[in-house]
């Protein structure tokens, strides 16, 4: 039901609330003089505005690209750089190209450092959010609990 300005609001009693009439625009201008009276409790007093989080200002800034970047070996690129070396070992191979094993070894050497290296470095965590406010996670259950439900549910 749309309501034109100037309109009444009739407020039917039930569930305690109070019988009375108010129109769209007091009704409205209730709500807002509530929302600014919150607004001015939650302001600082000297009237300056309130700091930023250094932390957020950060976070929104572009990544640097360009000069001065480094030279990162993750473990996506050396997977990456381990196939290639093996495709071209491997080409290498079928036109008679002698020396291709040491290729090969490389390729396989970068595999398989790839592959420690994904599950040795640490992840990045995110920390969660909500309205702002940084929020924890309760923690899991317990080993114990976890090898006893295990065994609960056969």
């Amino acid at each position: 039901m749309i309501l034109a300005e100037g309109s009444t609001l009739r407020i039917a009693p039930g569930n305690g609330g109070a019988e009375g009439q108010y129109t769209m625009g007091q009704r409205y201008q209730r709500e807002i003089e509530e929302i600014l009276l919150k607004a001015n409790e939650d302001a600082p007093d000297d009237g300056q505005k309130r700091p930023r989080n250094p932390q957020r200002s950060a976070r929104r800034a572009p990544p640097s690209r360009g000069r001065g970047r480094s030279l990162r070996f993750t473990s996506g690129r050396l997977l990456g750089m381990g196939v290639v070396v093996l495709a071209v070992a491997l080409i290498l191979n079928v036109f008679g190209v002698p020396f291709v094993t040491p290729l090969l070894w490389a390729s396989v050497a970068l595999v398989v450092i790839a592959y420690i290296s994904y599950f040795t470095k640490p992840r990045r965590t995110v920390e969660k959010r909500w309205r702002g406010q940084p929020i924890e996670d309760a923690p899991g259950p317990s080993s114990l609990s976890r090898i006893w439900r295990w065994i609960i549910r056969g």
